[in-house]
């Protein structure tokens, strides 16, 4: 049991390490200015859903990411069956 006290913070020293190493790795290669963008949106997904609502009466489309789609006139070339 006293192992466990010091095996536990020397785990998260080496995992830490671990992570630094790879970001100062990346930063000197390719740089990182997109995960500030992923993991901003990455966070998003563990909140609320947003909810989309309709006009009363009417069909709204949405895309993955959440915009509305215009629905396609009945003479459109792009229309399904």
């Amino acid at each position: 049991m006293p192992y466990y006290f010091v095996a536990m913070p020397l785990l998260g020293v080496a995992f830490g390490a671990e992570v630094g190493t790879y970001l100062a790795i990346r930063h000197q290669h390719v740089g990182l200015h997109d995960l500030r963008g992923n993991s901003t949106n990455g966070w998003r997904a563990f909140g609320g859903k947003k909810e989309i609502k309709a006009p009363p009466g009417q069909v709204l489309l949405v895309t993955k990411s959440g915009q509305s789609v215009p629905i396609p006139e009945g003479d459109a070339a792009d229309r399904g069956a």
